[in-house]
């Protein structure tokens, strides 16, 4: 009879443990199954990004950029363009850009040409593969801030200190466009990954969201909700939500479709935003020289739910603020360059 209980309770007992395993692990199952690209979400994986590696640049990225392949960084330092090996983070090369400085360099997205824009007014067209220029584009007044291709590679959009923004035939250099408002002050333009709308923050003058339409050049919306001046914006992959970010110590979500504010992310001033490829995650950076001035801001990197609003992580390293952000196509890379002369690889692992 006592071996008969003993036996009955060691059943019960291995029964419950396998119910026990049976519910987590549905639990888990559903949990990822309904959730897209759960490999990325961190707040399931907290070990899920670490601090890969970091290259010392020895000078201010202005920009930070990654090949269509993802195996190449493009960093924008001084007067150079700096081109390094993803996986080694070697240097691949060194090309002699804008020659008053370069702010901002991209790779087309058939990776073939790299554009650079520059204080000196120009934006400069290079061959990748014999690394020899090949046009120069001039039209801005002042200094170019930011350069992106349309996802053809046919067309490149410039934003200038001019306050202008032009669109260009890379085949031909020749001008599409020329984008100009009396109140618009133009520090940076993004172009939805669609290649259909570019969006430019107004600088201190109406702290509005200008839209615009690329095959036209018109004004198609005006996003407006922030109090201060506004220092970043980043699309989402697939077009639909536009961040933003300003010195109101805000970071906001907004609905292209609609126009419409979607949430805010309060308590911290960014200058640099990226969306990973996902949709899920936004990444901020702040400056801690701007942020300081504004009573906010640390050298982290912020990590942001896109659906709840709730940050995830902080990832620490740079020692002295964050300029520039880039999650690489595949979304399992994002690297960070900083007032410490440093660009830093982290890596999302599965």
């Amino acid at each position: 009879m006592l071996v008969f209980k003993f036996r009955q309770r060691l059943l019960q007992g291995v029964t419950a443990l396998m119910l026990g395993l049976f519910i987590t692990s549905s639990y888990s199952y559903f949990r990822y199954r309904f959730i897209a690209n759960p490999i990325y979400l961190i707040n399931s994986l907290p070990s899920s990004f670490f601090l890969e590696k970091a290259l010392p640049v020895n000078s201010t990225v202005d920009s930070i950029d990654f090949s269509p392949d993802g195996q190449t960084i493009t960093i924008s330092s001084g007067k150079n363009i700096q081109l390094y090996n993803l996986k080694t983070g070697e240097e691949i090369d060194i090309i002699s850009g804008n020659s008053w400085g370069v702010n901002s360099a991209v790779i087309s997205p058939d990776g073939k040409i790299l554009a650079s824009g520059g204080s000196d007014d120009t934006i400069k067209l290079w061959d990748l593969r014999t690394r020899k220029e090949i046009l120069t584009l001039k039209g801005h007044n002042l200094g170019i801030n930011s350069v992106v291709f349309t996802p053809d590679s046919k067309k490149l959009i410039s934003g200038g200190w001019d306050n202008t923004i032009k669109i260009w035939n890379v085949a031909t250099g020749e001008k599409i466009h020329t984008v100009k408002e009396d109140e618009l002050k133009i520090t940076s333009i993004a172009l939805s990954p669609d290649g259909k709308t570019i969006a430019s923050p107004s600088w201190e003058i109406d702290k509005t969201i200008k839209l615009w339409d690329v095959e036209t050049g018109t004004k198609v919306r005006t996003l407006t909700g922030h109090s201060s001046t506004l220092r970043a914006i980043a699309f989402s992959s697939d077009s639909k939500t536009l961040a933003s970010a300003a010195n109101d110590n805000t970071i906001k979500l907004w609905n292209l479709t609609t126009g419409q504010e979607i949430r805010t992310l309060q308590g911290l001033s960014a200058n640099s935003l990226s969306f990973h490829p996902n949709g899920q995650i936004l990444a901020s950076a702040t400056n801690t020289t701007q942020s300081i001035s504004h009573g906010v801001g640390d050298n982290d990197i912020k990590l942001w739910n896109v659906t709840t609003g709730e940050e995830i992580r902080s990832l620490k390293g740079h020692i002295f603020g964050v300029f520039s952000l880039a999650f690489s196509p595949d979304g399992k890379t994002l690297v960070s360059s900083g007032g410490d002369e440093t660009v830093k690889i982290w890596r999302v692992s599965p």
